[in-house]
């Protein structure tokens, strides 16, 4: 059993980084000569059906094996031991990868499309976002790019 989710986890390791080497080689260097971000987004929409399931079982086999290393979750952070030390630095590195959506990008009502992978006030298409000037709808001075953020709480 311990071999068949070793390989699972290795396979979706595999999958995941594969995914990265190529999008990093090929892909986003394509994109930058050519000045066109829906390369990139059209390599996400593919690969994202793949890459997520993945990782999922990335997360859940990797989980799986930690817990059979260290059965009490408390101490995986206790840094009691050279494989709790990896499994803390594994999860660190999963949280700080996946951060907490408490920022969010502006629904552009004129239609510019919001990147939904990177900070606020990312703007797929090199910056086009609300024109400076005065917003019709509400008469207020519209800045250059709408940026909400979600108040802490």
């Amino acid at each position: 059993m311990h071999q068949a989710i070793l390989l699972l986890h290795v396979l979706g390791a595999s999958i995941w980084t594969g995914g990265h080497l190529v999008l990093a080689i090929t892909v986003l260097p394509r994109a930058l000569r050519a000045k066109d971000p829906s390369i990139v987004e059209q390599f996400e929409a593919g690969y994202e059906k793949l890459g997520i399931p993945a990782l999922v079982l990335q997360l859940l086999t990797g989980l799986w094996l930690a817990y059979r290393l260290l059965p009490d979750p408390g101490a995986w952070f206790a840094f009691g031991s050279p494989a709790a030390t990896n499994i803390f630095a594994k999860v660190i590195l999963l949280a700080a990868r996946h951060p907490p959506p408490e920022r969010r990008t502006a629904p552009d009502p004129r239609g510019a499309r919001h990147s939904r992978h990177h900070p606020v006030g990312a703007v797929r298409g090199g910056g086009r976002g609300l024109p400076r000037g005065r917003d019709p709808l509400t008469s207020a001075d519209v800045p250059d790019r709408v940026v909400l953020a979600t108040p802490p709480g």
